[in-house]
C-alpha cells in the first residue's frame, strides 16, 4: 500500500468509525490512552493493519463490541504521532492534550 493511499484510507476511516480514548486521571501521562477503529469485517482489519504498520503503529488485542470488532492501538505516543502524521479531519480529542 502506497503512503497517501494509506493516509487517505486511515483518514476516512477515522471520520467514519475512529475515536480516542482518555482514561481520566490521565491527562499527562503515556498510560490510559488509546485510539480506536471499529471495523466491518476481516478486510477492513487486515486493510487497517497494514496501513496503521506502514506508519510503524503496534495494534492492541481487538475485541469485540456489539456487531463490530475495534481494533485499539494504545499509549499517547502512538495517539499522538497519528494525530500528527496521518492529520484526520476531525480530531475528537480537545486540542490541549497536544
Amino acid at each position: 500500500m502506497q503512503e497517501k493511499k494509506a493516509i487517505r484510507f486511515l483518514r476516512n476511516l477515522y471520520a467514519e468509525r475512529g475515536y480516542v480514548k482518555v482514561k481520566k486521571g490521565y491527562k499527562s501521562s503515556h498510560s490510559g490512552w488509546e485510539i480506536r477503529f471499529s471495523t466491518l469485517d476481516s478486510e477492513e482489519r487486515k486493510k487497517l493493519r497494514k496501513a496503521m504498520r506502514l506508519f510503524g503503529f503496534k495494534c492492541g488485542k481487538q475485541f469485540k463490541k456489539h456487531s463490530r470488532i475495534v481494533v485499539p492501538y494504545y499509549g499517547f505516543n502512538q495517539v499522538s504521532q497519528f494525530f500528527k502524521r496521518i492529520r484526520p479531519k476531525t480530531s475528537k480529542v480537545p486540542e490541549q492534550y497536544f
